[in-house]
């Protein structure tokens, strides 16, 4: 597939995620948003590709490399935010994070630190 036909298939999975999203009232009447998540596997699918191959093609070169790297950082990034949120437990995020390359299989393989950063409006909304 082309990077530009690969690039739609991206964007089109993530919006098919995004179109999920809606509030949802918890039983102690505060309200949450619910969303399918984005995910590797969910990439996989509606990519067409096989875990593995995709994880080999985005440690290539080109633009296609990029853009399955963007979409990989795009879904750690989701599944990070959606734990710090408490939406996710952690248990069950870290391995999802390990699918993608983005924590090690062990302690053995070293440590990685997440940074959170927020914009001005995100801190806003945090007051």
């Amino acid at each position: 597939m082309n990077t530009t036909e690969l690039q739609t298939r991206v964007e089109t999975y993530f919006a098919q995620c995004d179109a999920t999203r809606r509030d949802v009232t918890k039983k102690d009447g505060t309200v949450s948003v619910w969303q399918l998540p984005y995910t590797f596997y969910g990439l996989c699918a509606a990519l067409g590709e096989s875990a593995a191959r995709l994880l080999a093609q985005s440690q290539g070169r080109g633009a296609g490399a990029r853009i399955l790297r963007c979409a990989l950082h795009r879904i750690a990034a989701h599944l990070a935010e959606r734990a710090l949120l408490g939406d996710f437990p952690h248990q069950m995020v870290l391995p999802l994070l390990r699918e993608t390359g983005f924590l090690p299989e062990s302690a053995e393989e070293g440590e990685r630190v997440w940074e959170v950063r927020m914009d001005a409006r995100a801190e806003e909304l945090g007051r």
